[in-house]
């Protein structure tokens, strides 16, 4: 979320393949939203090769590390 914005109701969530998932955001609302790709969890430590942000599954505000697809609204 971006700044003085409401946090969503979550910030990070795994899909299988073929899945989709929708989530709502509030109006107005402004942030991120981005994909992290070839992702594992090895030994309770969460990490993807695409949009990583360091911080586990929820990024809890912090952004996707390159390479990474990037929307921002």
């Amino acid at each position: 979320s971006g700044p003085g914005q409401p946090q969503l109701s979550t910030t990070g969530f795994e899909l299988a393949r073929g899945a989709s998932r929708s989530f709502t955001v509030p109006a107005p609302w402004t942030g991120r939203v981005w994909a992290r790709t070839h992702c594992s969890n090895n030994g309770g430590r969460f990490n993807c090769l695409t949009g990583d942000c360091g911080r586990g599954l929820s990024c809890n505000g912090a952004g996707g590390v390159p390479p990474a697809t990037l929307a921002e609204l």
